[in-house]
């Protein structure tokens, strides 16, 4: 059984979604990270405070969970 057009929208509009908000998260580390020095002279390098705010930041990150679940098995059941 092929999934419908608005269970194609809704899975696709989550995962759109889900993306956008897992992007986010890591620009943001990413950003605070570039901004870092880790190459140059030791008083050079952020703080561990600093850095053990990043390194949660990080370990927080996480794909956001799909709770569509009739929609999401139709789109999983597809068969080309």
């Amino acid at each position: 059984m092929a999934a419908s057009a608005v269970q194609i929208r809704e899975v696709g509009l989550v995962l759109q979604e889900g993306i956008a908000t897992l992007k986010t998260n890591v620009d943001a580390v990413n950003t605070a990270l570039a901004a870092m020095n880790f190459k140059g002279a030791d008083n050079a390098l952020p703080t561990d405070v600093t850095l053990k705010a990043q390194l949660t930041a990080y370990n927080a990150l996480t794909v956001p969970g799909i709770n569509i679940s009739d929609a999401l098995s139709a789109v999983r059941s597809a068969t080309e």
